[in-house]
């Protein structure tokens, strides 16, 4: 009894470290995002760089900071020591998922093959950083969604 215990905390301890070091042995970023009320969410991240576009991916729709971009439309992105404010597009399209996924299977390697055993890949949301701040009146917000056009126009 006590060897097969011996033996799945081994397994467990493998299997953590594994996992960690899939995510965590490099090539990771780090992005700030704003919550609803208005803490800052710190994530690490996986990236992909092809020609000028930087890519993000969010493996599930209610990844934090995928919610909180779809509300703000901006993040900041650490590289290094110096961040960097970035404006984000959902790009929702399965040629460009494949494309950026490609690219990640490519950076990553077994890391990328091993977080595919527990995420659903395919799902996916590929999201392009755009340098510079996001336009606030040209992010839906729906606590505080604009007024109407005037029916008579213009004052």
């Amino acid at each position: 009894m006590k060897r097969s215990l011996a033996i799945v905390v081994a397994l467990a301890g493998l299997f953590a470290a594994l996992t960690y070091a899939a995510l965590e042995l490099g090539g990771v970023a780090i992005i700030e995002t704003q919550r609803e009320d208005g803490t800052t969410r710190t994530t690490r991240v996986w990236y992909v760089q092809e020609r000028k576009d930087l890519w993000l991916e969010a493996g599930a729709p209610t990844n934090g900071w995928f919610v909180d971009i779809q509300r703000t439309g901006e993040l900041e992105l650490t590289l290094g020591t110096n961040p960097f404010p970035y404006r984000t597009v959902v790009v929702a399209k399965p040629a460009v998922r494949d494309r950026v996924r490609a690219l990640l299977r490519e950076k990553y390697g077994w890391r990328d093959l091993w977080v595919g055993l527990f995420v659903d890949q395919e799902s996916a949301t590929p999201v392009r950083l755009v340098p510079g701040r996001a336009d606030r009146d040209s992010i839906p917000n729906p606590t505080n969604p604009p007024d109407p056009p005037s029916a008579t126009g213009p004052p």
